[in-house]
């Protein structure tokens, strides 16, 4: 109302409520139990005082009130994300997640208590960019997830400016997130530097991906190790991956084409 006549829009990076929601289905938090009831006012408050709402994907679009909502969905700088020149290091796995968001500690905290045991027959290495005061966060989490990191084979990293020669020297990416909210930028990033990822079902949350096809996709621990050695051992398979991978992102998420969706809601709006 305030910036009348101008139409106004909100884009919904993610919807708070829905992450809060998975991540009490997770396990109770008394915080989270008592931020949910502001978040569901605030946010649906917020959909309705705006001239449309931009939401990352179809599950998201859903979500909000109907007729108020379009998508558009995130994208990626295909040009510098780039498959690299350089063969990977055969056995090395990738996870990027800022500690100080709660899902990634939940993340590698169930990778590491879960999946790591049953690749030990397997010369893998992890590494692990956690970002900035990781282990602040991890402190802060410790009651509810214990992440044992200083154990062989992994190797941490706090902030790092560029991720592409990490992204570069990994085998595999991992996305073993038990709740996410959004859409996963780092699966796009992945993607477009034609790397094969593994991932959970909440981890490729609002992608229209083809498990599989271009990802693979895994939710049982079980399942994800078996994934993970499978492409390690099949260099074929995990080069198709890999591909297709590429292709998706620069058909689907690159942001000439985003750019164009874009283009024609404000068209939408100013008709």
């Amino acid at each position: 109302q305030a910036c009348a006549p101008a139409k106004t829009i909100l884009v919904e990076h993610d919807i708070t409520l829905d992450l809060v929601q998975q991540l009490l289905a997770q396990g109770e938090d008394w915080e989270l139990r008592h931020q949910l009831p502001r978040w569901i006012q605030f946010e649906r408050q917020a959909w309705r005082e705006v001239d449309c709402v931009i939401a990352m994907s179809e599950k998201d679009r859903r979500r909000i009130e109907p007729g108020r909502a379009v998508t558009v969905p995130n994208g990626v700088d295909i040009d510098h994300f780039q498959p690299a020149s350089q063969a990977p290091e055969p056995c090395r796995l990738l996870f990027i997640g800022s500690f100080a968001h709660l899902p990634n500690v939940l993340a590698i905290g169930f990778f590491l208590r879960e999946v790591w045991p049953r690749l030990a027959s397997l010369p893998v290495q992890l590494h692990v960019i956690a970002g900035a005061r990781h282990r602040y966060f991890l402190e802060r989490y410790r009651d509810r997830v214990p992440v044992a990191l200083d154990q062989p084979g992994v190797e941490l990293e706090d902030f790092v400016a560029d991720v592409r020669p990490a992204y570069a020297r990994a085998a595999i990416v991992i996305a073993p997130l038990l709740a996410s909210a959004g859409t996963n930028i780092k699966i796009m990033e992945a993607m477009a530097m034609g790397k094969a990822v593994v991932s959970t079902t909440a981890g490729i949350n609002g992608l229209d991906l083809s498990p599989g096809r271009n990802v693979m996709v895994a939710d049982s621990a079980e399942e994800m190790a078996q994934a993970i050695a499978a492409l390690l051992q099949d260099a074929p398979q995990r080069r198709e991956i890999e591909q297709q991978a590429r292709a998706t992102v620069v058909a689907a998420f690159n942001w000439d084409v985003i750019a164009s969706k874009q283009k024609r809601v404000y068209a939408e709006l100013l008709r």
